[in-house]
């Protein structure tokens, strides 16, 4: 689960979170991933996406059709917006952190995490909640940043989290992913891996 200052960050934000130079750039991060999203959304599927803040990638994934959008995030401000932005059309939302969500086994077609993952607070029990509550051949889409020099950060700062492609391989396999697929999306600092 994030932290409590964490939440009321972005619960903070929420009102104003896709403006500005900030909004501007998430808003170009969440085309990319809805784009390399779409390229393994099946027809009539259920996704889920975690950390889906004011719900902009189920916006730009439901003309694609898919029957379920489901999205979960730890901050009631955010899903606030999410739930009242005047083009959301059938996505449904809920308060849930990656680790614990609120789905049954074998549910979800394609679950999707776009720039969440850094905040997860247990990243393999998310990854593991992940594959649990996707169907046998169902995709995971993480999108972050993913950078050599966060990892050396992290280190200093003692936080067992994954911050580059190398590490989140590992912890993908060991979380029950087999095929990995890694894309750069915006330079060097951020990209999306497509698992299986």
């Amino acid at each position: 689960m994030r932290s409590r200052s964490s939440i009321e960050r972005y619960d903070h934000r929420a009102s104003d979170y896709e403006e500005g130079v900030l909004g501007r750039w998430h808003g170009e991060i969440v085309q990319r991933t809805a784009a390399i999203t779409n390229t393994v959304l099946p027809d009539t599927c259920v996704v889920l996406d975690i950390g889906c803040g004011s719900g902009a990638l189920l916006r730009l994934l439901e003309p694609r059709g898919p029957k379920v959008l489901l999205g979960v995030d730890p901050s009631p401000r955010m899903l606030t917006v999410a739930t009242s932005h005047p083009a959301r059309r059938r996505a449904v939302f809920a308060q849930a952190v990656a680790e614990a969500l609120p789905c049954p086994n074998a549910t979800c077609d394609v679950v999707v995490s776009s720039v969440s993952f850094g905040h997860w607070a247990d990243q393999k029990r998310g990854l593991l909640e992940c594959r649990r509550v996707l169907v046998e051949g169902g995709s995971l889409v993480l999108v972050d940043v993913f950078s050599r020099w966060l990892n050396m950060a992290t280190r200093r700062g003692n936080r067992l989290s994954a911050h580059t492609k190398g590490r989140t391989t590992t912890l993908l396999r060991d979380s029950g992913f087999h095929r990995t697929e890694w894309h750069d999306i915006y330079g060097q600092l951020i990209a999306a891996v497509v698992a299986n």
